[in-house]
């Protein structure tokens, strides 16, 4: 198996006209994001930054003013007020997590309200995916080809 490099990665974007969205894993340094944000410009493509660390998205809004989402289980009150923080960052929440759909999507639906943009991770479910959209939520990942 062959892994593509961050590089490679962004060509395959340019050559096919397609926005990236690199997820940082673990706690990374400023020079870290620094470096990961002139790949980004030197490519030239349309970037969204995901991390389930907000440490690494403010260290990147030190750098870019992309899109950015906090990764998190399931939303909570904490996390709403920790993402509005940051200028364009927003929330990317489990869609499949009980706590995130209770209550008609009311925590995702607070989201929404407080300003912020709302992505979801590896929902399947259709029933799932057409009650997270009614919600207004921006990105909607999924295994699935055929809906």
């Amino acid at each position: 198996m062959k892994f593509a490099r961050l590089d490679e990665f962004y060509e395959m974007c340019k050559k096919y006209d397609m926005q990236a969205i690199v997820e940082i894993k673990y706690d990374r340094s400023a020079e870290y994001m620094q470096e990961l944000v002139e790949i980004q410009k030197k490519h030239g493509v349309p970037t969204t930054y995901i991390a389930f660390e907000f440490v690494n998205l403010v260290n990147l809004r030190k750098y870019t003013d992309a899109p950015l989402f906090y990764l998190v289980y399931d939303i909570k009150d904490k996390d709403i007020k920790t993402a509005k923080t940051l200028e364009n960052c927003g929330i990317s929440f489990d869609g499949n997590d009980e706590k995130n759909l209770k209550n008609d999507c009311a925590m995702v639906r607070k989201c929404r309200e407080a300003g912020l943009d709302t992505a979801t991770w590896a929902v399947d479910d259709l029933d799932i995916i057409r009650k997270i959209v009614a919600t207004g939520t921006k990105y909607i990942t999924t295994n699935g080809v055929t809906y």
